[in-house]
């Protein structure tokens, strides 16, 4: 299964089995379901790449000679197989300089353009890291965060697996231990559920500073569940989970910006107007 090149060209896997295809071109069959499965595309299939567009994809990216330790020039050649396979890249000759020139040009064309979205995306997250301060943001927000409450049953907090924290709900229940309860559209205004949201905020806050010691190390906001103590002609429950959404934003900026559930349910623990659960992507 390997076609003999020259130099460090030799043994560049290569598919037996020819055949022609609607043009009347010699191809590989194996290779075709290959390059069909790996790639997604019906085009020609695999020819032997030139040792020389091997070398000079490493020389353009020295990581790949590393990263295959020193056999970085024979996962080129697959690459660029495969790659010549979808492209349907024809040589300008059967000279191998003329076979390098048409792929390395390829090559080289795509890189330059991606270049500028690459410089661009590296651009916005450098700026991002420079003004990504959580705690900065709460002393400008005028928030201490408490002791983290309690958990009032058989549970903990939250539980870290890998580089997720899964947070344990929490409800809007200030430091003197007082707690908003009722019903929305019974009792409960959407203003006052607006507030809850957000005081619960800042409980869910202080138990992931308790758990890391620094904001900062908040990666993303991955997902809120906000469950609204509702009458059943309530519908407003995203408007009260918003006073939740709005602080996680407000502190981690876009890192904050997270998807939701907001749902009614006809009754929470002691009778209080929300519960909020999060899960938050953290870096060590």
């Amino acid at each position: 299964m390997t076609s003999q090149g020259r130099g460090f060209g030799d043994n560049v896997p290569v598919a037996h089995g020819r055949l022609e295809d609607s043009g009347g071109r010699a191809c590989h069959e194996p290779a075709r379901a290959e390059a069909t499965q790996e790639l997604g595309c019906n085009g020609p299939v695999e020819r032997p790449v030139e040792p020389e567009s091997a070398l000079w994809l490493i020389l353009v990216f020295p990581e790949i000679q590393t990263q295959f330790e020193g056999n970085g020039w024979k996962a080129c050649a697959h690459v660029m197989n495969r790659a010549s396979c979808c492209l349907d890249i024809q040589p300008l000759s059967h000279s191998g300089v003329c076979k390098m020139m048409n792929r390395s040009l390829l090559l080289a064309l795509c890189s330059i353009a991606t270049l500028p979205f690459i410089s661009s995306q590296q651009g916005t997250l450098a700026q991002q890291d420079q003004t990504y301060d959580p705690e900065a943001r709460l002393v400008e927000l005028g928030i201490t965060l408490p002791e983290p409450p309690s958990p009032v049953a058989n549970y903990v907090n939250g539980v870290r697996t890998g580089n997720l924290i899964f947070l344990a709900g929490k409800g809007p229940k200030a430091a003197d231990g007082s707690e908003l309860h009722g019903k929305l559209g019974a009792g409960v205004t959407i203003e006052e559920g607006y507030e809850g949201a957000r005081l619960t905020a800042i409980n869910q806050l202080a138990v992931l500073h308790a758990m890391l010691g620094n904001l900062d190390r908040v990666v993303r906001v991955v997902k809120v569940l906000g469950m609204v103590n509702s009458d059943p002609s309530f519908v407003e429950q995203p408007a009260v989970i918003n006073g939740f959404s709005d602080l996680i934003v407000q502190v981690f900026g876009e890192r904050g910006r997270h998807a939701r559930a907001a749902v009614g349910m006809a009754s929470l623990p002691r009778g209080q107007a929300v519960e909020i659960e999060m899960i938050v992507e953290v870096r060590d």
